[in-house]
């Protein structure tokens, strides 16, 4: 993700509460271990509510500047919070032991509370008590003693360390270029001006370059940019801080006399046009600064020299917003800080795909171009988008928000393009579904290696208690009358069910395209089984008959627009549909008749990758499968359903043995990487291998071995586990065909297969159900790019913890 990030603190931060209080409450706090069968859904409820309350009364400045000087207390609250985490993993651990005893709608419910309480804990310990860390570090290095710093200070940075943070998140796979603007004025910021003019005056520079200092509106415009074109993630937000650690003007400016700041920030990808310009400050300007997220036609710069120009007129904030987006072309956002009114914001959206997020914080207005850079900061916001029109670029929204009135809808107004009022109403607020820990890459450089370390748990979470035993020793699936509710189990066992269609939008139809494959293996007897795109879907006719239809619709979030045009044709030509989603409330889950939830619910999907989600997505596919060829009574594949049900419950642990393999891929990546040309060959789902190579990679793959040049040399990544035999001796003829003209064979094949061992560079793969051998495929494609990239200097190589610590079910 590029984006845009503005946080502008209130002019007097909330005051904050009995402190002493809010460490005896959380010392108080007891999670039950073990759960019991009845799962103490009160006690984890209160649990969950006491710590986000705790998260809101510490998420100030007041109660970080009293922190930072309580040494002891400090102290108090992290041992409370240790030993929360703790229980909330023993919990969350009992409650493995027994969810095969626990009815479904009781599991799913107790689970959420444990997540919440979890979430809750990651904010108090890496958003609260680790921006008092860090917050620290800042003081320090001006020279001033933390316990003693002055509430501008701490605000100050505070609102820096919150855009770097927003930063973080936003660089899900690392970009090219981030930068910081802070504006700080007030009564005393003009003292500074004459004891170091010399400095300001050598810091002087037309354009904001790293390390610029401007003057303006009574205040001072600090300028922090960082390029790398191959920077990874956290490489830009690490420089960014370092140097406005090291700035000693800043630190005077902050320490002044009723000091007050505006930040803007940005990150984007390499290739995007300029996001941060300004136009100095004239007889006929008004000194601006401006950060897109977007294209704008005819250049990104005018942004903030009409802005300027516009504002000179000593009209409204929002007219020289509205008057500077109708001068503008294309489809972007913006945020603006003018010397016109240095205590306002200016937010404006054009066009159909960007959008900004206004997090409504207790102390500070939070913007950001993503949910995920408002994580840990605003749990409720306000989606500002351009309004759909037949001529989209005809369509805008302008916002101003103002200093006095931060974290209030009070202290907003938003303006269409014509300049007229919109008021903002509670009933527009929104929920973020994103969670902290879903925006944090944990101990790994990368959020892919983070995605692959948690695969584990969240097929784990997806597969608790649905695979419960029989007297007897077999098992079977428990899906619950949510998952498959009782007319539809009916349908099915009747044979009114006579087709089933899997659609899915992006990863989502890959997971379709697996368990589309599965289930009609399984159940091709009695069904007509087709993966189909979600467009094909959308377009059907008006006097179509699916009566006889059973459509499952796979998505992570629930909001794919596609996918729910799909699901809304076919529910109207008579179809039943069920899905499979993580989000519990989305659009797709209110839609559908019934609904079969993944993982915990925790919007765990943050990048393009789509690791877990795709993970999760195929496992609880499989289920839905098993669950119905019993439905179905196809007593033929009774032993492939117990088959498929045993490799099930192997999955989590299989997933961790594949990402903790590191030895082959780095050895394969290595010899890879010199290969001028690269192909793949796939079958089945495993066939999107190609698509995440040249993603993780950014070069253009062969699909095929048909137009490969025999002298020619090359890497072909041959991906032969799980195949049928035919299949198999297939690639294997390929394989050897091309080695011997030069190319370089990487074979994906599963353990123990005999037609591969004496390939130099083979990549192994646990032996597994057929199903499920093309997620293990994929995976073991996956991590097989990302050591490409790390060898070709796109990525840092990993670190030293695990991938994956892996369950046992």
């Amino acid at each position: 993700m590029s984006g845009i990030l503005a946080v502008v603190p209130a002019p007097v931060p909330p005051r904050a509460p009995d402190l002493p209080g809010v460490a005896r409450t959380l010392e108080q706090l007891r999670l039950p271990a073990p759960i019991a069968v009845n799962c103490h859904e009160g006690t984890l409820r209160r649990t969950e509510s006491a710590l986000r309350t705790v998260n809101t009364l510490l998420a100030t400045p007041d109660a970080e500047q009293r922190l930072l000087a309580g040494h002891q207390l400090l102290l108090r609250l992290r041992a409370a919070g240790n030993r929360l985490e703790r229980a909330a993993c023993d919990a969350d651990a009992a409650l493995d032991r027994i969810a095969g005893a626990v009815p479904p709608a009781r599991l799913e419910a107790t689970q959420q509370f444990i997540r919440g309480i979890t979430d809750a804990l990651w904010t108090f310990r890496h958003d609260r008590l680790g921006r008092i860390d860090r917050l620290g570090t800042y003081l320090e290095t001006a020279g001033a003693a933390p316990a003693i710093a002055p509430i501008s200070a701490v605000t100050g940075y505070r609102a820096i360390e919150i855009a770097l943070r927003g930063i973080d998140r936003l660089e899900a796979s690392g970009r090219e270029a981030a930068g910081l603007y802070v504006w700080v004025g007030g009564s005393g910021v003009p003292r500074v001006f004459g004891s170091a003019a010399e400095e300001i005056a050598a810091r002087a520079a037309p354009m904001l370059t790293n390390g610029a200092v401007t003057v303006s509106a009574g205040g001072l415009g600090f300028s922090y940019t960082t390029a790398a074109p191959a920077a990874g993630p956290g490489d830009n937000v690490r420089a960014l801080r370092e140097t406005v650690r090291q700035d000693h003007l800043l630190a005077r400016a902050l320490h002044a006399v009723g000091a007050r700041v505006s930040v803007l920030a940005h990150t984007r990808d390499a290739g995007a046009c300029p996001v941060e310009s300004t136009v100095a400050g004239s007889a006929s300007c008004q000194h601006t600064v401006a950060v897109l997220d977007g294209r704008v036609e005819r250049g990104a710069e005018r942004i903030p020299v009409l802005f300027a120009r516009n504002a000179h007129a000593r009209r409204g904030l929002h007219t020289t917003g509205v008057d500077t987006l109708a001068a503008l072309s294309g489809s972007f956002a913006f945020a603006a800080h003018s010397e016109r009114d240095p205590d306002a914001v200016v937010l404006a959206v054009r066009g159909a795909a960007p959008r900004l997020y206004v997090g409504l914080s207790p102390a500070a207005w939070v913007v950001a171009s993503h949910p995920a850079g408002l994580a840990g900061e605003s749990s409720n916001y306000l989606t500002v988008a351009a309004t759909p029109g037949p001529e989209t670029d005809a369509t805008g929204r302008i916002l101003v928000l103002r200093r006095d009135g931060a974290g209030e809808i009070a202290g907003l107004t938003r303006y269409d393009l014509a300049g007229d009022p919109l008021p903002v109403t509670d009933g527009e607020l929104e929920q973020s579904d994103t969670g902290v820990r879903s925006a944090d890459r944990g101990p790994f450089p990368h959020v892919l290696l983070n995605e692959l370390a948690q695969s584990p748990d969240t097929v784990a979470k997806t597969l608790r208690g649905r695979i419960v035993a029989e007297p007897g020793g077999a098992r079977r699936v428990r899906l619950g009358d949510k998952a498959m509710p009782e007319r539809v189990a009916d349908a099915v066992r009747s044979g009114r069910i006579r087709r089933l269609l899997i659609v899915g939008d992006g990863a989502a139809a890959v997971a379709g395209a697996g368990i589309a494959t599965a289930a009609g293996a399984m159940l091709g007897s009695r069904l007509r089984v087709s993966a189909v795109p979600a467009t094909t879907l959308a377009k059907l006719r008006a006097d179509a008959d699916l009566r006889d239809c059973l459509l499952v619709a796979v998505s992570h979030t629930g909001a794919s627009a596609a996918t729910n045009r799909a699901v809304d044709r076919v529910r109207s030509l008579g179809a039943t549909v069920l899905a499979i989603v993580n989000h519990r409330s989305s659009a797709l889950a209110n839609r559908s008749h019934g609904v079969l939830f993944v993982s915990d619910g925790r919007d765990d999907e943050i990048p393009v990758v789509a690791t877990k989600s795709l993970c999760s997505q195929a496992a609880a596919g499989l289920l839905l499968t098993a669950e119905l060829q019993r439905l179905l009574r196809i007593s033929s594949k009774d032993a492939d359903a117990a088959a498929l049900l045993a490799s099930l419950r192997r999955l989590p642990e299989q997933i961790a043995k594949l990402v903790n393999s590191r030895e082959s891929y780095l050895a394969a990546a290595a010899a890879a990487t010199r290969a001028r040309h690269w192909a793949v060959l796939a079958a089945g789902p495993a066939t999107d291998i190609r698509r995440r190579l040249a993603v993780l990679c950014q070069r253009p793959i062969l699909t095929t071995t048909t137009h490969i040049e025999s002298s020619s040399t090359g890497m072909l990544l041959v991906c032969a586990a799980g195949v049928d035999d035919a299949v198999a001796e297939r690639f294997e003829a390929d394989a050897r065909t091309f080695s011997a003209r030069g190319y370089l064979p990487v074979v994906i094949a599963t353990e123990g297969d005999a037609r591969f061992q004496d390939i130099d560079n083979l990549l192994e793969v646990p032996e597994t159900h057929p199903s499920v051998a093309w997620l293990l495929t994929v995976l073991a494609g996956q991590l097989f790019a990302y050591e490409c990239a790390v060898a070709t200097g796109g990525a840092k190589p990993l670190v030293t913890p695990s991938l994956a610590g892996g369950r046992t079910r």
